[in-house]
């Protein structure tokens, strides 16, 4: 599934807000402003993305003796990718990149759309 699908499902949302029974332009939801075009509802709409790189649980005798130089072991095994949060959700996974001295990510996965709707 790519990106069409998430779009679709957009402006379906933006053609509830946005349009009457007949496909009439209308205002909102709330009757003021202008009718809300595909997408653009979500223009301004923020959301906290992570990318993970693996777990663990230490003790907390463990976590006290840490010091410079110590390595903490995750569960994750070493096959390059990481997962891709988005409100505390893992919706894809990617691989890290340097890009102008600071890391990023290239997205590799995308979990399918309708997983999205299990979480509601």
């Amino acid at each position: 599934m790519g990106i069409d699908k998430y779009q679709e499902m957009a402006r379906s949302v933006a053609s509830d807000a946005g349009t009457s029974s007949k496909g009439e332009v209308t205002s909102g939801r709330d009757g003021k402003g202008p009718a809300a075009t595909p997408l653009e509802f979500l223009n301004d709409v923020t959301l906290e993305i992570a990318v993970e790189m693996g777990r663990t649980t230490l003790s907390i005798a463990r976590l006290l003796s840490l010091k410079k130089g110590s390595v903490i072991t995750f569960d994750k095994e070493r096959d390059g990718s990481f997962d891709l949060s988005v409100n505390g959700n893992i919706v894809g996974a990617g691989e890290v990149v340097v890009v102008n001295d600071h890391y990023g990510m290239r997205v590799t996965s995308i979990k399918d759309p309708d997983f999205f709707e299990e979480l509601e």
